[in-house]
């Protein structure tokens, strides 16, 4: 048992070797441009990652132990029929140095609007980057929306002060912090804002046809955008509700999509 223990040791001293050796050669080198972030491509994951544990004599096998796809009928709101592949796939992650083992359980996901083996080798691809990922401790580059670079705001113009009546200096307008903070790109059109106020505020009490029917900006509805993405909106309307200044109506309108997605993706779940 002790001689066990302690080949388990050296493995995790070399598995942190090649979390040092890899931990700043790695950058973003893609941009979804739907969706505005940047990420590290699954090339570039398994390429780097994959050598630096070669390098300390550390192997990852990625054993698939089960895997399901399912289809997803629907009609867009054109009225046009459509379908959808969302496929899991199970692992079982065996790390070894051919002298001590260990292995974990992990999961990727995956989906296509064309055909189901894609999906299931977008799920395979999205396990094994992901394994990786956290097995090494590589935080950059995400696609959970948590690393988005913060938007620059824009330089401020210097504001002139005219005299008023008295002839005295009027005061300078409040700065940009206190201005009304700005709508996400995930928003419904203002006409809707009314109906939203109606909605019941508390997380899945809104019924699946009313959230399938919500859209974005783009008139598409959440019925019609993919599992991944709807995650990814939810953490822009998380940081959306965590802005200051934020006006009730806005709240209001944050709440409901945030319900409508809460809603659509349990469904998909179950």
């Amino acid at each position: 048992m002790t001689d066990e223990l302690h080949n388990i040791g050296k493995l995790a001293g070399k598995i942190a070797k090649a979390a040092l050796e890899v931990g700043g050669a790695l950058a973003p080198d893609k941009r979804n441009q739907e969706q505005r972030y940047d990420y590290i491509s699954a090339d570039k994951i398994l390429s780097l990652c994959g050598q630096a544990l070669f390098s300390q004599g550390v192997v990852v096998f990625p054993n698939v132990t089960g895997q399901d796809v399912k289809l997803f009928e629907y009609t867009d709101q054109y009225g046009k029929a459509k379908k959808r592949y969302d496929a899991v796939v199970n692992f079982a992650m065996t790390v070894t140095d051919g002298e001590a083992t260990f292995t974990s359980v992990f999961t990727g996901m995956g989906n296509d609007y064309v055909v189901p083996d894609k999906a299931l080798y977008k799920a395979i691809t999205s396990g094994h980057k992901y394994f990786l990922m956290k097995l090494l401790c590589i935080g950059a580059g995400n696609e959970d929306s948590e690393h988005e670079p913060e938007q620059e705001k824009p330089a401020a113009r210097p504001q002139l002060q005219k005299p008023n009546g008295n002839g005295k200096q009027q005061p300078p307008p409040p700065p940009d912090d206190e201005q009304p903070p700005e709508r996400l790109e995930y928003t419904r059109e203002d006409a809707a804002l009314p109906a939203m106020r109606d909605a019941p505020a508390a997380p899945g009490k809104m019924s699946l046809e009313t959230a399938l029917n919500v859209t974005n900006s783009e008139g598409i509805r959440y019925g019609d955008i993919e599992s991944g993405k709807l995650s990814h909106m939810t953490a822009g309307i998380g940081q959306a509700l965590r802005k200051p200044n934020l006006t009730d109506e806005a709240r209001a309108e944050y709440e409901y999509k945030l319900d409508a997605i809460r809603v659509i993706l349990a469904n998909r779940t179950n």
